[in-house]
């Protein structure tokens, strides 16, 4: 009979041995899937601010490239103008040289048409 009540005892505490280790298991199991759960909302949450944050970071982005391609168009014009004005600027120089020496010919036309001293421009 004793021996018995030890086989009784001995299966009860070996049940009750595996009913702890399942509930542990479950309870293990459980702390598993509601850190995954907790982690997959936090991340779902957290890109979806993110993706908000971009999509708001890409139209400044966006009014920023065309700022720089009006301020490119526009200093295209304007080395255009400076191009096509010195161009034309150095066309008319040589021209005008053509009529009016350059450096120390001008000088020197500069001292041989100054009026001579006889004839003053003051009336006398």
């Amino acid at each position: 009979m004793i021996e018995s009540n030890n086989r009784s005892a001995d299966t009860k505490i070996i049940f009750a041995a595996i009913k702890n280790t399942f509930t542990q298991m479950h309870v293990v199991i459980l702390l598993v899937l509601g850190f995954f759960v907790f982690t997959s909302a936090f991340l779902i949450v957290y890109m979806s601010n993110q993706r908000v944050y971009l999509m708001r970071n890409l139209d400044k982005l966006k009014n920023q490239q065309q700022i720089l391609q009006m301020n490119h168009s526009k200093y295209l014009l304007q080395y255009w103008y400076l191009r096509n004005y010195s161009r034309i600027y150095s066309i008319a120089s040589d021209k005008l040289h053509m009529h009016f020496p350059r450096n120390k010919d001008f000088k020197e036309a500069a001292v041989i048409t100054k009026p001579s001293p006889k004839h003053s421009w003051k009336t006398t």
